[in-house]
């Protein structure tokens, strides 16, 4: 099989398509800022609108090498743009959550990323 990382962790969270850059943005943050990052989307997504960004490039990716060259771009992102507040409370996307995440998403045997 050979499905994007979009499709397999859609099938593997059991998340519409819509839903996949907030859902992902949500998963992959540190537990304390979930809270925080699920207000802050109900109340005005605009605020994670570059994230979004960044995590929907995750969508296409076929290969590990794919996958890894987009998570450098998240985390330069995380490192040298993030807003100050956001920095001081870690309310972004964790680039280790995401590993793992995606780690768990393709562990299933007829999935391979």
């Amino acid at each position: 099989m050979n499905d994007d990382f979009g499709t397999i962790f859609c099938e593997t969270y059991q998340v519409s398509g819509d839903d996949f850059c907030k859902t992902l943005l949500i998963a992959s943050a540190h537990w304390y800022a979930r809270p925080i990052i699920r207000f802050i989307i109900a109340v005005n997504p605009v605020v994670f609108s570059k994230e979004f960004h960044h995590l929907e490039t995750l969508r296409p990716v076929k290969t590990r090498n794919e996958f890894v060259s987009e998570m450098m771009s998240l985390e330069g992102y995380n490192k040298h743009s993030l807003a100050g507040w956001r920095k001081l409370l870690g309310i972004r996307a964790s680039i280790g959550n995401l590993s793992k995440l995606a780690v768990w998403a393709v562990q299933r045997p007829t999935h391979c990323l």
